[in-house]
């Protein structure tokens, strides 16, 4: 798959920069129209569970690898069954960029061999895990576990002889020899184990999933086929791109490719061409959405038109962030402090655009004296938020809407059992927040946002406040 120089984002404002102009740039430019199609990746050894991990996690981890974008067997690279994948393959593409016969098959040359049935990759996994019972410091047990994944990715590309045998062999142009190999880890603490084996496997399965995506060769891309009311039409199938994965828009030029703008896949369907494929899923009566997909515009809406290429900006859908925030208490006591977010994606896995799980945690210091859960004495103070937001886009402006449920916990000091002081965080409120948040898109990668809301608390211990009051916060976030 031939493939451009990575994008870089340059700046918190972007502002539709060039990329950095080479030769090779220049001569791949033609590739901005070519459509991606789904790469074979073969299992060149069965996924190895190193240290008998539940089979739910394992197989977590490796969906880091086998993702959507990848037909996934586990044949030999010159076996019949990937000749027949190579013939067919070959076969649907030239159906979908228009080379027929007349009998409306598709035109097998040895140039279209040459290109689609080098897009085959085999794969050889491995994961690991460990896991330490460890005691809190109230003597309560509790699971940390560590999950580590390693992966070794060979490309080949297609051959043809004189005689119009199709052989596969090793593509040097990728990576060190035609092979790359990078590793993913994850940890994770719970009260159980398994809970923390699942934890550690979904965090090394992200890093790992991201890693396959910053490969330019895996990188979806799709020339845009119409484009009306921030709308932008592509013909990618649901069965390669997943909902919400982001596209940065490109566009050719004399002196090599240019950003425009950056748009989100929203409404998936089947793609634009009945190939062999879809005509047999409909003779078993499975529905068949024959339509472009489409992508909403989040920046440079008005540069956007038919014709320019829609090509994937690597993403698991993690937001990470910090900012400033106030922390209610008692009404109508409130106070500064420093916040870190997150959010994850659900999109892909519930099918809800820009529906995310979040956690808010607030540090700050109880701003009054004479309470008496703090015994008249200023406390630093932690409060957490974790829930649910749902995100509206306008253009580049978007809307949050957000439910949580709220914990406090506050450092006070204690006669250990020795009879010494010592500091522990003790938890004094549980409640609820609701958030509705301003934000903007400043770049393909940073979003800017403005919260405010309320937060209804009850305090555990009598003596403690109830955390109700006004919260409103300001944040900015990153994409990973």
């Amino acid at each position: 798959m031939k493939s451009v120089t990575s994008i870089i984002v340059s700046g918190v404002f972007w502002a539709g920069l060039s990329f950095a102009q080479t030769k090779e740039e220049q001569l791949q430019a033609s590739a901005l129209q070519e459509s991606s199609e789904k790469f074979l990746l073969l299992r060149a050894t069965t996924p190895l569970n190193k240290t008998s991990m539940p089979d739910p996690a394992f197989q977590q981890v490796l969906k880091g690898v086998e993702q959507l974008r990848f037909t996934v067997a586990q044949w030999d690279v010159n076996s019949q069954e990937t000749m027949n994948w190579c013939l067919g393959a070959t076969e649907e593409a030239q159906i979908k960029a228009g080379e027929v016969t007349t009998k409306g098959q598709g035109r097998v040359t040895v140039e279209a061999i040459k290109k689609r049935c080098s897009e085959l990759v085999t794969h050889s996994f491995e994961a690991s895990h460990a896991c330490a019972q460890k005691v809190d410091t109230k003597g309560r047990p509790f699971w940390e576990c560590f999950v580590t994944a390693r992966v070794t990715l060979k490309k080949y590309k297609a051959t043809v002889d004189a005689e119009g045998k199709v052989s596969f062999v090793i593509d040097p142009a990728f990576g060190d020899g035609g092979t790359k190999t990078f590793s993913s880890a994850g940890t994770s603490s719970a009260t159980d184990q398994i809970s923390a084996i699942n934890g550690a496997a979904f965090t090394a399965r992200l890093w790992l999933e991201r890693k396959v995506r910053d490969i330019d060769y895996f990188q979806l891309r799709s020339p845009i086929v119409e484009h009306k009311k921030a709308t932008s039409y592509f013909c990618l199938s649901k069965e390669i791109v997943e909902l919400d994965t982001p596209f940065h828009v490109l566009m050719p030029t004399e002196e090599g490719v240019k950003k425009v703008g950056f748009v989100k896949a929203r409404k998936l369907y089947h793609g634009c061409t009945l190939t062999p494929r879809l005509e047999e899923a409909q003779k078993k009566g499975e529905k068949v959405e024959l339509r472009p997909s489409e992508a909403q515009d989040i920046i440079g809406s008005g540069k956007i038109q038919a014709g320019m290429t829609m090509w994937e900006m690597p993403s698991v859908g993690l937001n990470v962030g910090a900012g400033v925030a106030t922390m209610p208490f008692d009404w109508p006591d409130l106070g500064p402090g420093f916040e870190i977010a997150v959010e994850y994606n659900l999109a892909r896995h519930i099918g809800i655009s820009e529906f995310h799980v979040a956690s808010h945690l607030k540090f700050g210091v109880y701003p009054t004296t004479g309470q008496p859960f703090f015994r008249k004495r200023r406390a630093p103070v932690f409060q957490g938020e974790w829930g649910f937001i749902k995100r509206w886009y306008v253009r580049r402006v978007f809307f949050d809407l957000g439910i949580f449920f709220a914990h406090s916990q506050a450092l006070q000091k204690v006669i250990a059992s020795s009879g010494e002081e010592e500091f522990e965080w003790k938890p004094y409120a549980i409640g609820g927040t609701g958030q509705l948040s301003l934000g903007v898109q400043l770049s393909p990668r940073w979003i800017w946002r403005l919260t405010g809301g309320g937060r209804i608390g009850t305090s555990l211990p009598d003596t403690a406040p109830k955390d109700i009051g006004i919260v409103g916060g300001m944040d900015f976030l990153y994409n990973f």
